[in-house]
């Protein structure tokens, strides 16, 4: 940074920008990538992939193992939680799929 005074009394101050600027891409470009989790339901733990959603804020999260199972929440903790009861919704879907298809 360069501080200067001019004739008339005015403050003067330069700030070299480019290394803040590379600085704030490196912290991007980490808020950016995709984080993995665990969360464990009734005993059983499930990986889950979390996104941050850049644009426009929060979390979008999915369960791999279970095809089409995802969520979103405003923070990582809320986006974890969701996925609890993301997973369980699809589990109690895919039981109950099992069972009507044992009864035809």
């Amino acid at each position: 940074m360069i501080i200067d005074t001019l004739r008339s009394g005015q403050l003067v101050f330069s700030i070299a920008l480019g290394e803040i600027i590379e600085d704030l891409k490196g912290e991007i470009v980490s808020m950016q990538k995709e984080k993995k989790y665990e969360v464990t339901l009734k005993g059983t733990k499930y990986a889950v992939v979390l996104h941050p959603d850049i644009e426009d804020g929060g979390f979008r999260i999915e369960c791999p193992s279970l095809p089409g199972c995802a969520s979103q929440g405003d923070s990582v903790e809320e986006a974890l939680e969701m996925m609890k009861d993301a997973i369980e919704g699809h589990l109690a879907v895919a039981g109950s799929k099992k069972v009507v298809k044992k009864a035809s």
